[in-house]
């Protein structure tokens, strides 16, 4: 399965190293279907040729990067965009994620970071188009359940005489979703490995226990589920009605075949298209059933009771950003106030497990970007998660953290000193280019990945002059150049063009540099 991606960049270097990257891989998958350098069309070029991929440059020209975004999610939610940037400032980051962008990745790019990357889209997408047709497919099923449903009850209430007001009542329906953990073993030990007459035998036994209440489907897709659509009468406990089915389901099949069954149970609606919603909350419930002691049985409405703590997005990039400007004591500061906040919140310590293996994922693609790997960093040959699941206390977990932590710093550090060199020597380049912006050293610290007094102690020692001296005389060169180019120009605007907002400030820094005001400076120099 091959898919299209659009690049949007105006860097035609980066435009070619992206397809040099994909033309390195043998059959990545990804097809170059185009390349913009500018952002005006772009909306008129997806709607005709319609990309499953677009990589994205937040600086476009002309048109913001997220306000693209923004508007490709709008129209085409089913579009993967992947965002790159020059800038590294976790605002970007956040509106980039807060639209749905589905990575952030900062140029210039990293090789195996960007083949992950679009590897990982491409992986997403074939996800997606699987569940699309396993969706369409369980639509149908539905439908044609509910109808045989209502055939079924509609019977049963003739038949038992009731009045238009009971009639109304047994109108809402509700998906049970039932999957066997250990399917596997018990269909070979007691079945001759026969899937199909397990998932019959289990059907059937279903069928019993609803009676005229329901009926049940045999997933296509996964031989340890079974989907059920329940019809319930709305004079009685909604909830009550559809548990007691669900515990009789679940004690009747586990007696019966030796199977061990969790069971996610939807809301009830009263139409067709909700009762595919319910379907969806089913399996959300389901994946929810391990953090919740519900012996096995969840309602979709548990987990809002029941949420799992999730470390949200800027306090790691803040732990991220504290390790990659070498600022140790703030991100063990991190740690500390994270603990407390899993002591605070009752976090079980297997959760807390996951939650730090999540952190450390995050830490080694940070590692990554120095080529490195935190597997490398910690001792013995263990591996990283089978390490976090051997410590047993919140003490010695801590503890670990912090230690990776130590090392990880120290890496960056070393790995910093080594290449600062060509990085005072990427910002100087910068300033020649970038003179006219605003570059104070904290915007330059940042853009760069380094500390302030880092970069101020390294800068001098490699320059020989302070950061701000160095900038200035580049401003001070390009503004002499520009008094004689552009003759007619007012002092304050050949201020503006090199990057100072006042003039008066500009005035008194050129007649320091070249011992005479910026007009006496033109009018020397045209006058030769």
């Amino acid at each position: 399965m091959h898919f299209k991606l659009l690049v949007v960049d105006p860097d035609i270097k980066s435009r070619d190293l992206i397809k040099e990257i994909l033309e390195s891989q043998q059959d990545p998958g990804i097809d170059v279907l185009g390349e913009l350098e500018t952002g005006e069309i772009v909306f008129e070029y997806i709607k005709i040729n319609m990309p499953d991929i677009v990589l994205l440059d937040i600086g476009m020209p002309g048109i913001d990067g997220i306000e693209i975004l923004k508007r490709i999610k709008e129209y085409y939610k089913y579009i993967v965009v992947i965002i790159i940037s020059e800038h590294t400032s976790f605002s970007y980051a956040r509106d980039a994620l807060k639209y749905d962008a589905f990575d952030f990745l900062v140029k210039p790019l990293d090789k195996n970071s960007f083949l992950e990357s679009i590897l990982r889209a491409k992986d997403h997408l074939i996800e997606e188009r699987k569940r699309e047709t396993e969706l369409i497919e369980l639509r149908s099923k539905l439908d044609k359940g509910l109808i045989q449903l209502k055939d079924q009850l509609l019977d049963s209430i003739k038949q038992q005489d009731q009045s238009e007001e009971n009639r109304r009542g047994r109108e809402l329906c509700t998906v049970i979703l039932i999957k066997i953990i250990n399917f596997n073993i018990v269909m070979k030990n007691n079945f001759d490995n026969d899937a199909d007459l397990v998932k019959n035998r289990i059907r059937e036994k279903v069928i019993s226990i609803l009676s005229r209440s329901g009926v049940a489907f045999n997933e296509a897709s996964f031989h340890n589920e079974l989907l059920i659509l329940k019809c319930l009468n709305t004079d009685s406990s909604i909830y009550s009605q559809v548990y007691t089915s669900a515990r009789k389901i679940k004690i009747s099949i586990e007696e019966y075949t030796n199977f061990r069954l969790n069971i996610g149970i939807g809301n009830a609606y009263p139409e067709t298209i909700d009762t595919f919603h319910s379907y969806r909350q089913a399996i959300r419930a389901l994946q929810h059933v391990q953090f919740i002691d519900c012996g096995g049985i969840i309602q979709i409405e548990e987990i809002k009771e029941h949420d799992t703590y999730v470390l949200p997005f800027d306090k790691e990039n803040d732990l991220l950003s504290h390790l990659e400007k070498g600022y140790r004591e703030q991100a063990y500061l991190f740690i500390d106030n994270i603990f407390k906040e899993f002591k605070n919140e009752h976090i079980q310590i297997e959760d807390i497990k996951e939650i730090i293996k999540e952190l450390s994922y995050s830490i080694d693609k940070l590692v990554r970007k120095y080529d490195g790997l935190v597997q490398s960093l910690v001792q013995g040959n263990k591996l990283l998660f089978d390490i976090i699941e051997e410590i047993n206390t919140l003490g010695d977990l801590k503890q670990w953290l912090k230690d990776l932590i130590e090392k990880v710093t120290e890496y960056i550090y070393c790995r910093k000193k080594a290449g600062i060199p060509a990085i005072i020597s990427q910002i100087t380049e910068y300033i020649e280019t970038h003179y006219f912006d605003c570059l104070n050293l904290g915007f330059i610290a940042e853009k760069f990945n380094i500390s302030i007094a880092y970069l101020s102690r390294s800068f001098k020692n490699i320059t020989g002059e302070k950061y701000v001296d160095y900038l200035n005389k580049i401003r001070m060169e390009k503004a002499a150049e520009k008094l004689l180019d552009y003759s007619n120009l007012k002092i304050k605007d050949v201020a503006e063009m090199v990057g100072f907002e006042n003039p008066y400030y500009f005035m008194k820094r050129f007649k320091q540099h070249y011992d005479c005001t910026p007009s006496e400076y033109r009018s020397k120099k045209l006058n030769l």
